[in-house]
Formats: structure tokens, C-alpha cells, sequence
């Protein structure tokens, strides 16, 4: 029941004990007591004697009213859970449990491995995992995450990471084993038989044994196999060579013969003549050489039988990137990454402005509740849940965001000092660059920081994007049938929509929700090992593929789906109304 209806029915309440009317009923202009519509029905007209139904008609279909009223419209259903968000469909927190009905809105609960925190429409997170050495001492509920406890040495263990395995009793070794390893807190007992240990040890013994009697039979008969096979090489050489020798002289009398017989032809040929077989045999053998040199050593024809773009990178530019990736972390809030964000100026970070959005609007009700920014944090470390890393909260205060570019600016209030350092922006445009790089925490198989070299850059004039828009054109209407319920149309129609503004940097990437916000990389100095951020990573092209069922997903190829984010040339220019100060330590 929605807090307006709520409210409703407490005034009807109210002011019917006021009136001495009786519960779900009110007094009419002309002074008839009717009763007010049932749930599910909409107010027509007044009742026309005392003590009736006011006419009343059935709510349409997606529309419902959920308490007896006077209202003269239905509302309509709601077409998502209250905890929707920017995240495919199926990695919602909270699913649909009940449908729509003419009297009820529908119903939704957290899915199974996620509670719901208190309040009227309490966010979904997900259910705590009890590391290694932990177990779970009371499963998360509906409105409890999970409990963990410490396993208790030499008693209980447990060796991974979960939300519903509670801490193991340690295994006990009997009499004919003994304690390989004694049971910790992360690890089960290790037993190993005794019949092992005293088996291994005799089976050793007997192999010593035997092995000294046999010793002196193995040298006879090994160095008697030796002599045997030598002599035989031996022989198969001598005969070989003479079988050389006289298909030598063999042939050697077949060429002198030869030469007897042509050199009264060869003389009359001039000694220009003879000049050019010498240089065609030269040239033939040169041709030779070279044709050897290209098959087994270098040469000046590069790139045979290799791939066909050179994306290797040198150690020092390994140590360039590497540096790099310790400036950029994730965006976590309620132990659960959002986005990812990089250093800037002197306490500052960029994202996306959907990631904030995100945190400050978790409902998607149009409230920003600032003060939520407090009790978010970014972490720099590799794994974001490592619970040794150190967390930065952010100030609800200071907060710069550029909503065309969806990209935004968060400040760090504490710096302690022990800040990554911050990355160079770059403010003009960048030239002959056709791949960029990008860092961040959005991997599909592994939650820790990753780096993605070489993401080819796409043009929205090349042949890539015309094929794109072919293969849209040809399937839009398999694509609104395949998308999953609650989701209009239109999404489908603009899923392209915005790509060729010039402001974008478009590419394909890897990475995948979680890192919004990344920084995209440029090496704009190869040969002095300059990298810069040239872009911030914001969205994926075509919109509606979250949204598509498996079936229709078909229907859109990989190369069809691209990713984007605003040049940071255009977010520069967007900042030029900020302090020259400010402007200098984030450009430089």
C-alpha cells in the first residue's frame, strides 16, 4: 500500500468518527450515506438511497486501487520493484512475487541470496559471505544479513568463503593414522595412514637391496651393449663412405667427357657472351642466398605468420600501466561495488555520474539525498573486499557533475596522506591514436582490478557502425519482442541513439558492469612513455541489450555491442567556468 492511499484512509478514518458515520462510508452533497468503493474499483457516481455502494467500476487492466475510496482514477501498476537498477535483469537484488491485481500493487522480495534492510521500501543487498575461517553462525533473513563466527581452533574449520556453510567439525584420526597437519580454522586435519609410512619405508629398503645385487650384472651387460652398438655404427659408416667415393669418380668422368666434347662449341662464343652466364649465375645464386636468409633469419619483409596488429608492451611501459592501476579503485557502498574511480587533483576522484546517481538516488525517485555519499567509499587496493584495505569516504558537500557527459567529480575530505597519486588529464585532442586502455573493476569472472589493453577505437562514419546499423535495422522487430516484461519499446528505439556525438570516444572492451567510471588510457608519447587519460568510461551501446531475453540476445552480435564515454577534451571544456585553480591541479 502506497503512502498516499495510507494517508487517505486515515482521513476517511478520521473524519468519519468525527461525523459519527460509519466505517467506510460518507455523506453525500445531498445528504445520503453511501459506502465507499471496494479495493479494485474506481468512484462513478453517488448511491441514490441511504446506506448503498456508490456506483463503482472495475480498475482496467494495470491499474488498481488497493483500499476503499471515492478516487476517480485508478493508479497504475508499478512496472518494476522499488530496487530496480541500472544492472541487467538478472542481476536485480529484488524480484516480482505477486502480479498486479485490480486491488493490489505488485508484490516483490529480495531474491534468495540478498535481505532487505528496515524501512518502508528497504534496499535489497546482498547476503554477507563468511570468509575462510569463519562460518556462518545464523543464515541472512529477510530483514538480517548474515552472522558470522570465528571457528574455533582444533574443534571446527572452515576452508571457503560462503553465506550458508556453518564451521565444520575438524576430522579426529584414529588409531592407524597419524596427524599429518593439525586442524586450524581454515583447514581440516590431514590423517595419514600408518600402513603407508611403514610400507613406503620397507618397499624402500628392498629396492636398496635388490639394487646392489643386480649393480654389477647391469655394468656387464651395459657395457657390453655399448661395445656391440658401436661396432655396428661403425661398419654402416666405413660402407657408406665408400659408396660416396665412387659416385664421386663416377661422376667426375661423366663431366670431364663432357668438357671434351663441348669446348670446341664453347670457344666460339664471344666473351661478352661469356660475361653474362657468369652474371646470370651469379644472380641465380644470390637469388638462393636470399631466399635462404628469408626463410631462416631476418629480413626486411616483417610481420609473416604473425598476428596482424603489434600489441605487445615492453617492461617499461608493463611499469608505466602498472603505476597507473594503483591511482584507480573501486566505488563500493553497502559492501558492493557500483563503479570504479581514479585519482585526481589534489583529494579529488572522477566517475560516472550514474554511479553517484546510484547512491544518492538508489530508488530512481528523483530525491538526492546527498548525505548517502557519506557512507559510501572508494578503495585503491587489488581486491576490493580485502578486509585490511583502507577506505576513503566521500564529502556531501563538495560535488562537481556534468550531466550531458554523464561524469562527475567526488572529493575526499580525510586524505590521510597515503593517497595514490594522482593521474595527467589530457586537455587537447589526440591524434592517431586507434586503441586506448582502460582500468577498472568491471571484469565478468573476477571482482578484483583489472587492465584491458589495446580496446580498438570505432568511428561512427566507419564500416564497423554502418554494419551495426544494418544488422539493427534488419532485426528491431525481434528486439522488441524479446524484451522482458515491464520494458517499453521505445527502449529499443533509441538503443543507438547519441552514438555519434562528438563528444564520445567509442570502443569494444571487455569489462562489463561495475566499471563505470574507469579512465581511459592513451600512450600519446610512445618513445617517451606518456600515458594519459583521454576519456572516462560511462555506457554501453545499444541500450536495451540488458534487456533482451536469452533467446532474442541472439539476434545482436558481440561486434554489434560497443562501449562509450565522454572525451576528456569535452569535459575540459565543460569545466572552463571553475577557478583557474581548480582547472590548474586537475589539468596541470
Amino acid at each position: 500500500m502506497k503512502i498516499k492511499e495510507c494517508v487517505l484512509l486515515a482521513l476517511c478514518a478520521i473524519v468519519n468518527c468525527v461525523n459519527g458515520l460509519p466505517a467506510n462510508t460518507y455523506r453525500t452533497e445531498k445528504g445520503l450515506i453511501c459506502y465507499l468503493c471496494p479495493p479494485g474499483k474506481f468512484f462513478v457516481r453517488d448511491c441514490s438511497l441511504d446506506y448503498e455502494i456508490a456506483i463503482c467500476s472495475l480498475c482496467p487492466n494495470g491499474y488498481y486501487i488497493a483500499i476503499s475510496s471515492v478516487a476517480e482514477r485508478c493508479q497504475p501498476c508499478s512496472s518494476v520493484c522499488p530496487n530496480t537498477n541500472y544492472e541487467s535483469p538478472d542481476d536485480q537484488p529484488e524480484i516480482i512475487t505477486v502480479n498486479c491485481t485490480s486491488a493490489t500493487d505488485i508484490q516483490c522480495e529480495c531474491k534468495p541470496g540478498f535481505w532487505r534492510e528496515s524501512g518502508l521500501h528497504g534496499m535489497c543487498r546482498r547476503a554477507k559471505l563468511c570468509e575462510e575461517g569463519r562460518g556462518v553462525k545464523a543464515l541472512a533473513t529477510g530483514n538480517s544479513d548474515t552472522v558470522c563466527e570465528h571457528c574455533e581452533p582444533g574443534q571446527t574449520f572452515s576452508n571457503m568463503s560462503s553465506a550458508n556453510e556453518k564451521c565444520r567439525p575438524c576430522t579426529k584420526c584414529d588409531a592407524l593414522m597419524y596427524v599429518g597437519r593439525v586442524c586450524l580454522p581454515n583447514r581440516d586435519t590431514e590423517c595419514i595412514l600408518l600402513s603407508t609410512i611403514i610400507t613406503t619405508k620397507t618397499t624402500t629398503s628392498l629396492k636398496t637391496h635388490g639394487a646392489q645385487k643386480t649393480l654389477h650384472l647391469g655394468i656387464g651387460l651395459g657395457f657390453g651393449t655399448f661395445v656391440f652398438a658401436g661396432i655396428v655404427i661403425v661398419g654402416v659408416w666405413c660402407r657408406v663412405r665408400r659408396k660416396r667415393k665412387h659416385a664421386y669418380r663416377s661422376s667426375s668422368k661423366d663431366q670431364l667427357s663432357s668438357s671434351k666434347r663441348t669446348h670446341s662449341s664453347e670457344s666460339d662464343l664471344d666473351s661478352t657472351s661469356k660475361d653474362d652466364g657468369f652474371n646470370e649465375n651469379l644472380s641465380k645464386s644470390s637469388a638462393l642466398r636470399e631466399s635462404d636468409h628469408c626463410i631462416s633469419g631476418p629480413s626486411g619483409d616483417r610481420g609473416i605468420l604473425k598476428k596482424e596488429k603489434d600489441n605487445t608492451l615492453s617492461q617499461c611501459m608493463m611499469d608505466i600501466y602498472r603505476d597507473k592501476m594503483l591511482s584507480v579503485g573501486a566505488i563500493v557502498r553497502s559492501n558492493e561495488v557500483v563503479g570504479t574511480g581514479f585519482r585526481v587533483e589534489k583529494q579529488c576522484i572522477v566517475t560516472a555520474l550514474h554511479v553517484v546517481m546510484e547512491i544518492i538516488d538508489p530508488r530512481k525517485c528523483g530525491e538526492h539525498n546527498f548525505s548517502k555519499l557519506k557512507e559510501a567509499s572508494i578503495v585503491f587496493s587489488d581486491n576490493p573486499f580485502d578486509p585490511s584495505a583502507r577506505h576513503y569516504n566521500f564529502s556531501a558537500e563538495s560535488f562537481y557533475f556534468y550531466e550531458d557527459l554523464d561524469v562527475a567529480i567526488l572529493e575526499i575530505p580525510h586524505p590521510d596522506g597515503m593517497l595514490p597519486k594522482k593521474l595527467t588529464l589530457r586537455k587537447e585532442p589526440v591524434d592517431l591514436v586507434d586503441t586506448v586502455s582502460l582500468i577498472g573493476y568491471g571484469h565478468p569472472g573476477n571482482s578484483n582490478k583489472h587492465f584491458e589493453n589495446s580496446c580498438q577505437i570505432l568511428y561512427s562514419n566507419s564500416h564497423e557502425i554502418n554494419y551495426v546499423h544494418t544488422v539493427f535495422r534488419k532485426n528491431i522487430d525481434k528486439f522488441r519482442t524479446g524484451l522482458l516484461p515491464g520494458y517499453d519499446s521505445s527502449m529499443v528505439e533509441r538503443g543507438y541513439q547519441g552514438h555519434d556525438s562528438p563528444h564520445l570516444i567509442l570502443m569494444h572492451c571487455f569489462m562489463e558492469h561495475g566499471a563505470s567510471g574507469s579512465p581511459i588510457l592513451a600512450c600519446v608519447n610512445p618513445s617517451e612513455g606518456i600515458v594519459e587519460v583521454v576519456g572516462v568510461l560511462t555506457r554501453g551501446f545499444p541500450e536495451f541489450n540488458f534487456c533482451l531475453d536469452k533467446r532474442h540476445k541472439y539476434y545482436l552480435p558481440d561486434n554489434c555491442r560497443f562501449e562509450a564515454g565522454p572525451r576528456m577534451t569535452s569535459i575540459y571544456e565543460r569545466m572552463t567556468s571553475q577557478s583557474n585553480e581548480i582547472m590548474a591541479d586537475l589539468f596541470g
